[in-house]
Parts: structure tokens; C-alpha cells; sequence
């Protein structure tokens, strides 16, 4: 070792460099960083530099003659750790024996059983073809084969369990095999050994293998990416914060308006929404609830309905039936009533042409009486109901229309309002002879609301309309009668009999502007700002008039038959 330069370290030592020696494998800790010199050493190129904290090594790629600071390398990982693939450590085979830790997984809860067989067990070679399994000694001859694969009828097809391909995360393979699922009609005891037999497919015997049996309703897939069934949970709006195995339902909404979804849960953390529709999804306690008491309290059952191809931990099996299902227990409870959830659509038919005839507009109100909503972007038809037709001339058209509220105002909940209502189409808008459309907002209802209604309206100029809207009704209470009440305004029957009587009515303008007259106007000729169209239709909303606010309660509809 030789000092040949005049560098110091922060110490004012200098560090001893070496020339002309031998190659060495230096701690990282004795090597000159710049820092103090003393204790500290200049490698040469090429020698080798060991991290004692990490266990990594460097090699000396340069070393700089002016600041005797060395260049250092991370060495490469070696080859063959480097080269190893996910395939290969799939593939390969580990030291020692493996055949005592293979399974066969017998689900008794089908008929046939279900045998699956584990997918660790893997046979090569492109002959191999198919498998049989065997209950009992093969060198004495008291072994039974037990496999099977079955037809719908549940027949026995043959004993013999043609071989998969096993999946690969590249996709490449040609000969490596497993066992897919399979059945038996034998009653295998969990912790027993069967031996599985491989042949090619002339049908010489290729590899034997143990395999201990243990029952279990988890039946793995020839698929090593299958996701498992852990559980499965409610989702709702109304679940409640402190308990979420409990439903908190206003008194006044309907049941069909839950919008419920259930959630299965996966063991690899994924989640699927499904609707509770009675199809995959079904709750049992709900159907013969009377949502009318507040406190009441009742037991529900969630069930999930698996098919044959999904596996999981916890599923169930009622005896004598290939029906698997996984249930959780939930309860409902009534709270008190909440008026902005007690909604009411008010549909009408409007006049397009001759030639596409009616369409639907709508208008969602509430309990609360603070505020109403043009929703007819938002209606859907309900899966069990069928589309207006609006040719459709002297039939009565069932509708069973909802919306989801959410989807109307953010500050809902998620929450489907589902309403029916028949509509009768009886000739079209521009032929005011007579009654050009009816309407039942309740499946009792009589008489229907629309018989011979209609706004009769006379053009002054573009921007000046008169309107008669009395439907040749002389008194106030039968016209509120025809015109209000029997469009079925909400109210709420642990206060009130019926809707309350309005003070004033709005006209909406063609432009969506209001035109608000005292009720007491209601046989007046009314002086309108815009001209309606003949034909088109006029909306009336109802409602009372206060000091600080408006209490709204409802909206009607008259077709327009123009005078001049």
C-alpha cells in the first residue's frame, strides 16, 4: 500500500490507496466516500465492494485520481435465480416427495358428489390422456374405480376422466395436464386414500399417485385464477349506521321502492352488486311486511343462489336437492314517517302529431310540500311493466313507471319510486269532440280523471292568451273535485282525510315560466303572457300560499281546444 496523493479527508488524513495489488473484496465501510481518511482505503478497478448491511455487492467501474473517489457498480442477480419464471416454479418439481400432501375434495351437498382433485397434481406428456380413481388396493385387486362423469340424466357416460390442459400465465402449453371436476356415487370418508391412475391414450398405465380424501362444499376449478365465494351482505340507503344488519324504514315508503342490491363478497377481495330481483338475490320476510306501525320490528332472511360453476367457503344444500344458496340474517325496523320519501308521479299524455300521437310527461312531488320536479328525463318503465303507446287508441295501457330519486336530487337517497297508472287514449289531440284521453292514478278509481276536460283558449296576439279552464264546472268544490282531487294528491292519513283545499293555482307557460292566480279565479277568464298552441297541454299546479312559503300538493292537466 502507497499514499501517491496529497488528498485528505474531512480529518485531514490521508487515505491509503492501492497500487499494483491483487484483486480484493473490500467492506463498503473501509472505502473512501469523501469523508474522513482515517481507517479508509482507494480500491482498484475491478475489484469487489460488499454492502455488510444489505448483503449486496458492487464492482469498481472507475476511481478518480484527482478526489480518489471510487465508481460503484450493483452487481447483476445470477443467472439462474434471474431466468426463473412463475411457469417454471409451477412446473418444477421441489426436493423431496409430495405425493402424501395431495387432496381429492368430495362436495356432498350434489348428487352426484363432486370430486375435484388438487390442482397441485399436474401429469405430463402429450399421450396422457385420461384417469381413473380407485377405492382400494391396486396389488391384491380389491381396487374399485370410483370416478365417473355423468350425463343430465345422472348415467353413468364412463369411468375413465378425460385430461385438461392446465392454464399458464403465458398462455404456452402442450403437455402438461390436470383432472378436472368430476363425480362419484360413492360414499367416501373424509381422511381415506384413493389412488389416482393416469393412462395414455392407448391405454397403458403412465403414473399412479395417492391422493387423501376430504369433504368439503369448496370445489376448486381446473382454473387456478377461480375467485371464491366468502360471504355476501345487503346494500341498501337504509341500512343503519349502528347496525348494519338492520333495515330503518320510514313509515310511508313502499317496499318496492328499496332499490336493495346485494354484494358477494370474494376471497380476493372483489365485490359484485347484484339486485334483489328474486333471481340470483332473494329476501324472505319482506313480502307480508305492513310498514305501518312505527317500532315494529321483523326477521329477514338474504339468500344467494349459486350456480353449479361457483365455488365458495360457506354455501348451504337442503337435503335431497342439487340447489346450493348462501343466506345472512338481517331485520328490518319501521321509523318515524319522513315526507320527502312519500312521492307521488303525476303522469299526462301530450299531443306530439298525427302521426307519433301521444307521449308521457311527468311530475314528481312529495309530502314534504316544499318542492316539485319535472322528472320525465328520469322515468323508466318498471321490468314488469310494457312502454306507452301513444297510437294507441281505445285500450287501456297499464304503465308501471319508476324513478330513481337519487337521480332527481343528489340529497336523496338511492331510492326507486315505482307508480302504475292506466291510461286510455281515446282519439287524437287535434279532434276536441270529446274526451281525448283518461287517466286512473288508482286502480279503483272512478271516475277516471280527464272525461271531457279541457282548457278552452282564445288567441289575442303571440304574446296574449285568454283561457276558460272551468270545464263547464258552476261551483268551486265540484271543480276542484274534477280537476284536483281526482288526480289522487297525497296527503298524510295520520293527520289529515284527504289532500288539503289549494288557495292558489299556477299555470305553467309554454316557456316554463308560472303564472299564479288565487284559487278564487278558478271560473275567471284568465289573461296568459304566452299563447298555447291548440292541442298542446296546459299544467296546473296546485297548492297554498303562506306568509313565507308555498305548500305544494299537486298538478293537473287539460288538452287546449282553441276558440278562434
Amino acid at each position: 500500500m502507497a499514499n501517491t496523493t496529497s488528498v485528505t479527508g474531512t480529518d485531514g488524513v490521508v487515505p491509503v490507496q492501492s497500487t499494483g495489488a491483487r484483486w480484493q473484496l473490500w467492506a463498503l465501510i473501509n472505502i473512501f466516500t469523501g469523508g474522513v481518511g482515517a481507517g479508509k482505503y482507494v480500491p482498484n478497478v475491478g475489484d469487489f465492494v460488499l454492502d455488510t448491511a444489505t448483503f449486496l455487492y458492487y464492482i469498481v467501474t472507475a476511481v478518480d485520481a484527482t478526489t480518489l473517489l471510487s465508481t460503484l457498480t450493483a452487481m447483476p442477480t445470477p443467472a439462474s435465480e434471474q431466468t426463473l419464471t412463475n411457469t417454471d416454479t409451477l412446473v418444477g418439481v421441489g426436493p423431496g416427495t409430495m405425493t402424501n400432501t395431495f387432496r381429492i375434495y368430495i362436495d356432498k351437498s350434489v348428487t352426484p358428489y363432486a370430486l375435484c382433485v388438487d390442482q397441485r397434481l399436474r401429469i405430463g406428456g402429450t399421450a396422457t390422456t385420461k384417469c381413473q380413481i380407485v377405492l382400494g388396493s391396486l396389488l391384491d385387486g380389491t381396487g374399485k374405480v370410483v370416478s365417473g362423469v355423468y350425463d343430465q340424466t345422472g348415467a353413468l357416460v364412463t369411468q375413465s376422466i378425460p385430461l385438461e390442459l392446465a392454464s399458464m400465465s403465458n398462455g404456452q402449453n402442450y403437455s402438461i395436464k390436470t383432472v378436472p371436476v368430476c363425480y362419484t356415487k360413492t360414499d367416501l370418508v373424509n381422511g381415506e386414500y384413493v389412488t389416482i391412475v393416469f393412462y395414455s391414450d392407448s391405454g397403458q398405465v403412465v403414473c399412479k399417485a395417492q391422493l387423501l380424501v376430504e369433504e368439503t362444499a369448496f370445489i376448486r376449478s381446473s382454473d387456478l385464477s377461480t375467485k371464491y365465494i366468502t360471504g355476501i351482505t345487503l346494500k341498501s340507503a337504509f341500512l343503519s349506521d349502528s347496525d348494519p344488519t338492520m333495515l330503518k324504514l320510514p313509515l310511508n315508503i313502499t317496499l318496492d321502492s328499496l332499490n336493495l342490491y346485494g354484494v358477494v363478497h370474494y376471497n380476493n377481495g372483489d365485490k359484485l352488486e347484484l339486485p334483489v330481483d328474486g333471481t340470483k338475490f332473494e329476501i324472505f320476510g319482506l313480502k307480508n311486511f305492513l310498514n305501518t306501525q312505527v317500532g315494529q320490528k321483523i326477521k329477514l332472511v338474504l339468500k344467494y343462489n349459486l350456480a353449479s360453476t361457483e365455488v365458495n367457503y360457506v354455501s348451504q344444500a337442503v337435503a335431497g336437492s342439487q340447489d346450493r344458496f348462501i343466506t345472512q340474517k338481517y331485520s328490518a325496523q319501521t321509523e318515524n314517517i319522513d315526507g320527502s320519501y312519500s312521492c307521488k308521479l303525476f303522469g299526462f299524455p301530450v299531443w306530439v302529431d298525427a302521426t307519433n300521437g301521444y307521449t308521457m310527461r311527468y311530475y314528481l312531488f312529495n309530502l314534504d310540500r316544499q318542492v316539485y320536479y319535472n322528472v320525465t328525463p328520469y322515468v323508466t318503465i318498471s321490468s314488469s311493466g310494457s312502454a306507452f303507446k301513444g297510437t294507441a287508441y281505445g285500450v287501456n295501457q297499464e304503465l308501471s313507471v319508476s324513478v330513481n330519486l337519487q337521480k332527481v336530487n343528489g340529497l336523496y337517497k338511492n331510492v326507486n319510486f315505482t307508480e302504475t297508472l292506466s291510461i286510455i287514449l281515446q282519439r287524437q289531440g287535434s279532434d276536441h269532440s270529446n274526451t281525448v284521453w283518461e287517466i286512473g292514478f288508482d286502480p279503483s278509481q272512478s271516475p277516471l280523471y280527464g272525461v271531457n276536460n279541457f282548457a278552452k283558449t282564445t288567441f289575442v296576439n303571440q304574446n296574449l292568451m285568454t283561457a276558460d279552464i272551468t270545464c263547464g264546472e258552476t261551483d268551486i268544490n265540484s271543480w276542484l273535485e274534477r280537476i284536483y282531487y281526482r288526480t289522487e294528491p297525497l296527503y298524510d292519513p295520520s293527520k289529515e282525510t284527504k289532500a288539503p283545499i289549494p288557495n292558489m293555482f299556477g299555470i305553467i307557460l309554454p316557456s316554463g315560466a308560472e303564472l299564479d292566480f288565487p284559487i278564487t279565479q278558478w271560473n275567471s277568464s284568465l289573461t296568459l303572457t304566452e299563447a298555447f298552441p291548440d292541442s298542446s297541454t296546459m299544467f296546473i299546479k296546485f297548492f297554498t300560499r303562506t306568509t313565507t312559503t308555498d305548500i305544494l300538493y299537486g298538478m293537473s292537466a287539460l288538452p287546449c281546444a282553441q276558440q278562434n
